[in-house]
């Protein structure tokens, strides 16, 4: 266990110093604030105007930094020839990988504590209230940088920094559509295109079970049952992407 999170603390110092980190987290802070001057010209709907910009500003700038680390932190140690240093003493393969998604994972979730800081500030500063309901879609926004942490990962044990990224920002994007694959795999008469309908469906995460922004931002009660089947949902498929890296991994040869 104290190697994992030595090479998790390694990751988060190479990452931290990052200008690009700062710039997302900066830019996604100024992005919340300068919709307060906005929400003056939309009379009554200031509050959840500013609900929404500043969650959706904190998912994609999430988005953005979890896989920026996600996709590389193996790629960089590769490159550098770090790796067979680090494989060549004590190190086993599976603790490698879970070393780089720990450090990645906490690099994403401590850029998004400040961001969310600041969005609360910011939304209590306007509404004179503390919105504790905010806290529900930020935690989801959290689980959901976990899985792109681990989805990045996965990529980046056999594909580049560059095509990792790429890949996991497809992923990204098909998993927020993926819930419409049912209703389109029912159209189709081919038995062959329902069932790769199906595999496609079962394999992308579902990112719209963590999208519980706009009931949040209008202020629709999220029951907490939700949330917990979203973490658990988000826990095994993170698990399951990790296990999957790490047989990838296992039959890679630095030598």
């Amino acid at each position: 266990m104290n190697i994992i999170l030595t090479i998790a603390q390694s990751v988060y110092q190479k990452v931290i110093k990052s200008k690009i980190l700062y710039v997302i987290v900066v830019f996604c802070l100024f992005a919340i604030a300068y919709s307060t001057l906005y929400s003056a010209v939309t009379a009554g709907e200031e509050t959840k105007l500013m609900k929404d910009i500043g969650l959706a500003g904190i998912a994609v700038a999430a988005m953005l930094i979890s896989i920026m680390v996600g996709s590389t932190a193996i790629p960089t140690e590769i490159e550098s020839r770090t790796i067979q240093t680090l494989i060549s003493k004590p190190v086993r393969k599976h603790e490698f990988i879970l070393g780089q998604f720990l450090g990645a994972v906490y690099v994403a979730l401590l850029s998004i504590a400040i961001m969310a800081i600041g969005f609360i500030i910011i939304l209590a500063i306007k509404t004179h209230a503390l919105n504790l309901v905010m806290f529900k879609p930020l935690i989801l926004i959290c689980f959901e940088a976990i899985i792109l942490v681990a989805v990045s990962v996965l990529f980046s044990t056999f594909c580049s920094s560059m095509v990792s990224s790429i890949l996991a920002i497809v992923v990204y994007i098909a998993g927020h559509l993926s819930y419409q694959i049912p209703f389109l795999v029912e159209k189709a008469g081919n038995v062959v295109t329902k069932f790769a309908g199906l595999l496609l469906y079962y394999t992308l995460p579902n990112f719209q079970y963590f999208n519980v922004k706009a009931p949040a931002a209008h202020g629709i009660y999220v029951p907490w049952g939700l949330i917990f089947g979203v973490i658990l949902y988000g826990a095994i498929y993170t698990a399951i992407m990790l296990l999957v890296s790490v047989a990838i991994f296992k039959n890679k040869d630095f030598a």
